[in-house]
């Protein structure tokens, strides 16, 4: 598949290019424990390599972003969270989703939430 920027060579607006392209983050590190202060999640597969306790990472607008991957290398598990004023699934606003250390899961955007599989 191709990047964002391989997309936007090719002649593509950035919007649908962001949508449509991949782009990895493959050593992130989980920070905060709540949603303010929670990792900025910012490509499509994101790959969290160090998870404290409690830490988090946080999605980007769902109106605007690609589908989702994330994967929880790490050590303890990780809180995902929507963007303020967000839904995941039919949570509460704002809540988040826990992902075990050693399981991924999709999020797929739709209008100001996501639909969220975890893997089993």
């Amino acid at each position: 598949m191709a990047t964002q920027n391989e997309l936007m060579a090719a002649g593509f607006a950035a919007m649908p290019a962001r949508m449509l392209g991949q782009e990895l983050e493959d050593t992130l590190s989980a920070a905060g424990t709540t949603q303010a202060t929670a990792t900025s999640i910012r490509a499509s597969i994101a790959v969290f390599t160090t998870v404290a306790a409690n830490s988090g990472g946080v999605l980007g607008l769902a109106y605007s972003q690609p589908i989702t991957v994330v994967i929880n290398a790490g050590a303890n598990t990780l809180t995902v969270y929507p963007l303020l004023g967000e839904k995941l699934n039919n949570l509460a606003i704002n809540a988040g989703v826990q992902i075990a250390s050693g399981k991924s899961a999709l999020f797929v955007p739709a209008n100001n939430r996501w639909a969220v599989i975890i893997g089993a």
